[in-house]
């Protein structure tokens, strides 16, 4: 594949990415005016426990999935045959989960929730539907982004028209939970051109089950890092805790997913590559990527901590004071989410290395349920927030020890301290504007151009070769563009 075709998957995937976050995020002043600290937490609490019986009933196929499409598209007999084995099987586990979950919502959830964890089950539905793994295995990504863009932005749509009140918390539900299943479902219209109807193997579906099993250790403990700490939280403390803490990851999780997705995008590349054993294209492609990853996921760090105090009260409102100094511990989560997201989804996962990423994992889920239990009780969300970084940081390293055949580390490092000094420099600069800026929009809005604009000047004063390198590559592809409208 063209590093052309890699940057246009990138930039659909990252926009479907941004927007499938930043859409709940441009309804969260709304929302948390709305529903309260309290609503925010209950509804949160009951996703991730819905998120637990979807993770089960998945059993890794979306990353599993996505590489045995990637490995078999070349041959679209073959291709079509591992989606009908793929499709089967995950439609027997998920089948199971949804008869758990509806068995777990009648009989042992809290009454006063139960309504809202039946309106969470048509989440597990959606997941039937769901063959987003197949367009990122044949790297399709502008058929999921744009579907799904326009189902997101009416859903948003919606919200703002219907949910008026407290009271409206299960409606709100309802919408996020119908949106989801539409996203799914559309993306079926277009597989009739893509695969051919083949009659599922069963041989081939219980080989599927046996091979999706080592990605779906890794995804469990995944899931629990993005929920037992919220779990823990409303049986620990309570509710509202939960909903200061989901605040504070809220704007992370977006910053997280501009580079995220490029792991989403590449990660089918370098499984191709892998597979017909370039294996100085795997090396190349994975140390770039690193690369251009840290040079985002830096500056948008330390970004993050110096505006945490301008934009909590304007975003989140009366009620979410607090979430400003939260803000400033989960902001570190950014740098480890996307490498993580390199070393394990784009290195290890790819290059049929799962048991150790596995255990990078393993390890990392230890450290958070350890911590967990040990600061909760005395720093409520804040024990939370610092068990969560602690065990994230864990596990990236051991993911870095074990990646280390597939990056060049010394090529790394030189940009790496670039990236830090710059970023921690624009973090001071930013931070003391604080003080002449009022914490509005407008305040924001101001530290985010003086940030990025002291960032870039101070890498190109240090001549920054990839920085350099990448502007020259843009520069290029807008004057080809605008010669061949000239002759057009």
């Amino acid at each position: 594949m063209s590093q052309k075709k890699i940057i246009t998957n990138y930039l659909y995937n990252l926009s479907y990415q941004i927007l499938q976050i930043l859409l709940p995020i441009i309804t969260t002043p709304y929302i948390s005016r709305i529903l309260g600290v309290e609503g925010v937490g209950t509804y949160s609490v009951t996703y991730a426990v819905t998120n637990y019986f979807i993770l089960f009933g998945m059993v890794g196929l979306s990353t599993y999935g996505s590489r045995q499409i990637a490995f078999s598209r070349d041959d679209k007999r073959s291709k079509s045959q591992t989606f009908w084995d793929i499709n089967t099987l995950k439609s027997i586990t998920m089948g199971i989960a949804i008869l758990a979950f509806y068995c777990f919502t009648l009989f042992d959830s809290d009454e006063n929730e139960r309504m809202l964890y039946l309106v969470q089950g048509i989440v597990l539905i959606a997941q039937l539907f769901d063959v987003s793994w197949y367009y990122a295995g044949v790297e399709k990504f502008k058929k999921t982004a744009v579907r799904n863009m326009i189902v997101k932005l009416t859903s948003v749509v919606c919200i703002f028209l219907f949910v008026k009140k407290p009271s409206d918390l299960v409606l709100y539900a309802f919408i996020i939970s119908v949106s989801t299943f539409l996203g799914q479902a559309v993306l079926w219209l277009d597989l009739k051109n893509e695969i051919i109807i083949l009659k599922p193997d069963f041989h081939a579906v219980m080989a599927h089950l046996k091979g999706t099993i080592p990605l779906w250790i890794p995804s469990i403990a995944i899931n629990i890092y993005n929920s037992v700490d919220k779990v823990m939280l409303s049986r620990m403390v309570n509710n509202s805790s939960v909903g200061l803490y989901e605040s504070s990851q809220k704007l992370v999780k977006v910053a997280a997913t501009i580079t995220t997705s490029l792991s989403t995008v590449v990660a089918p590349n370098i499984a191709n590559n892998f597979k017909n054993g370039r294996e100085d294209t795997t090396r190349n492609i994975c140390t770039k990527s690193l690369i251009y990853i840290s040079m985002i996921s830096i500056p948008i760090c330390f970004g993050m901590i110096g505006i945490r105090n301008t934009i909590v009260p304007w975003f989140y409102g009366a009620g979410f004071e607090e979430a400003a100094g939260l803000l400033g511990l989960s902001s570190w989560l950014i740098i480890t989410l996307g490498w993580s997201s390199i070393f394990g989804t784009q290195i290890l996962v790819s290059c049929k290395e799962e048991k150790k990423y596995t255990a990078a994992i393993l390890v990392g889920l230890l450290i958070n349920l350890f911590l967990n239990t040990l600061l909760i009780p005395s720093l409520h969300e804040r024990g939370a927030l610092i068990a969560s970084v602690a065990a994230e940081y864990s596990g990236m390293l051991i993911m870095l020890f074990f990646c280390r055949k597939w990056v060049d580390i010394g090529n790394v490092f030189s940009p790496l301290l670039k990236y830090f000094f710059s970023g921690a420099v624009m973090c001071g600069i930013v931070d003391n504007l604080d003080e002449f800026l009022a914490a509005n929009i407008i305040g924001t809005m101001i530290q985010v151009v003086v940030g990025v604009v002291v960032y870039l000047l101070l890498l190109l004063a240090m001549r920054e070769s990839y920085l350099i390198s990448l502007i020259l590559k843009v520069a290029k592809s807008k004057k080809v563009k605008n010669k061949c409208s000239e002759k057009g």
